[in-house]
């Protein structure tokens, strides 16, 4: 009896969803393959530091790595040459081992006058592995600046990781964090994002830029090799110029547009941030609730604006999806923060029946006819331009949808 073909079940095809969490997930395992090289340089540097015994060995032989590269099209090539010798030494339990080598880094970047003295019939110290005395080495020089290869790895894997995890992942019921019971109504609103918070961030953006200038002017410092290409600014400045100074200078150069960025806004974190509170922190379309505000001082500001805000994927620079101005004056001031000098002031505030639901994640796969295609956010915005150029902006979240999404 013959089987029809065309009776058995078809074959699924992978979703749009698994071919891509299969694509991050090859390159999040690539990532993790390009640290086995840095894991094993590192596992090398341990054991040459900690658990190699010295002994002293007796050169036979100098042998050379020459290598090079050409300067330009059609020129001459300019030779490199790496350190490798043939020694011979006796362990502790007086075995003879005769092996080839120079660091635990194959003589890559030694310096020249670290080896140059060196020749045939001397006899210098040396490193050797108890567990294999095959593995030793004549000089325990430590490259600091070889790790930074982990940056590409690693980077790989964050970035791939973090795709990965929006292919997988549901989307999940909104929830406001930081809510604290309110002084006029029943609930104060958590600031999501203000001029005092942006100032935080360029703080800590100045901080790690010079962590990492400092860390590449060592990198710069602990490069020894002379490369030919920076040979007449070596001779201009004095010092051995390379790759790792520029990338010294460019991270300085950025933590310095941070760090004016960071003093111009340094002035604006005094101003105190507003008091935001309201009866309901989660609405349905349509429905409304009261709303109080109190903005201690002192501020002077020429133009002082409250706003119902909906942002969909919202992405700086792009006006919101809905804007409904709830309160707005020209030549604001507020006193210090005493009482009865703040200005305090009450509304209304009511969703549109045509809003959208607050949703903070989009899974990649969709599922059914309502399921979330868009990033909804709702907030109540305070905007306080105290000069030309400048306008200080507070937002306030709040949640629009049913209780469970």
């Amino acid at each position: 009896m013959s089987v029809d073909p065309t009776s058995s079940p078809k074959t699924r095809k992978p979703s749009n969803q698994l071919r891509l969490a299969r694509i991050f997930a090859l390159f999040f395992f690539l990532g993790c393959a390009g640290l086995i090289p840095v894991i094993r340089q590192a596992n090398r540097d341990y054991r040459v530091a900690n658990i190699y015994l010295q002994s002293e060995a007796g050169i036979i032989e100098a042998i050379p790595i020459n290598s090079g590269y050409r300067t330009r099209p059609g020129q001459r090539r300019e030779p490199s040459t790496r350190p490798s010798f043939v020694f011979r030494f006796a362990t502790r339990e007086g075995e003879t081992v005769t092996t080839r080598g120079y660091d635990a880094y194959g003589g890559r970047e030694a310096p020249h006058a670290e080896w140059n003295l060196i020749s045939a019939g001397d006899r210098v110290p040396c490193w050797y592995d108890p567990s294999n005395p095959r593995n030793a080495v004549l000089s325990r020089r430590f490259n600091p600046h070889f790790y930074w290869l982990l940056a590409l790895p690693l980077g790989i894997m964050v970035f791939t990781g973090l795709l990965l995890r929006e292919c997988l992942r549901r989307a999940a019921p909104p929830v406001l964090k930081g809510i604290q019971k309110g002084r006029r109504l029943a609930w104060r609103l958590p600031t999501v994002a203000s001029q005092r918070a942006m100032t935080g961030c360029l703080g800590v953006a100045v901080f790690l830029c010079a962590l990492l200038a400092a860390a590449f002017v060592l990198a710069a410092l602990d490069y020894q090799v002379p490369v030919y290409r920076y040979r007449w600014i070596s001779r201009v400045l004095g010092f051995n110029m390379n790759g790792w100074w520029i990338v010294a200078l460019s991270a300085a150069l950025v933590g310095g547009l941070f760090l004016w960025a960071f003093l111009v806004n340094l002035r604006w974190i005094v101003v105190p941030e507003p008091e935001v509170e309201v009866n309901a922190t989660r609405l349905l379309p349509g429905q409304s609730t009261a709303l109080y505000l109190k903005q201690a001082g002192p501020l002077t500001a020429e133009s002082y604006k409250v706003s119902l805000i909906c942002e969909i994927n919202g992405t700086p620079g792009k006006p919101p999806a809905i804007q409904k101005t709830i309160f707005e004056k020209t030549n604001f001031s507020a006193g210090p923060d005493r009482e009865g000098e703040a200005v305090e002031f009450s509304a209304e505030i009511e969703i549109p029946e045509s809003a959208g639901h607050t949703c903070h994640s989009v899974p990649m796969k969709q599922t059914g006819a309502n399921a979330p295609r868009n990033l909804v956010a709702w907030f109540i915005r305070v905007e306080r331009k105290v000069s030309a150029k400048t306008t200080l902006q507070s937002d306030f979240e709040m949640l629009v949808g049913p209780e469970r999404a």
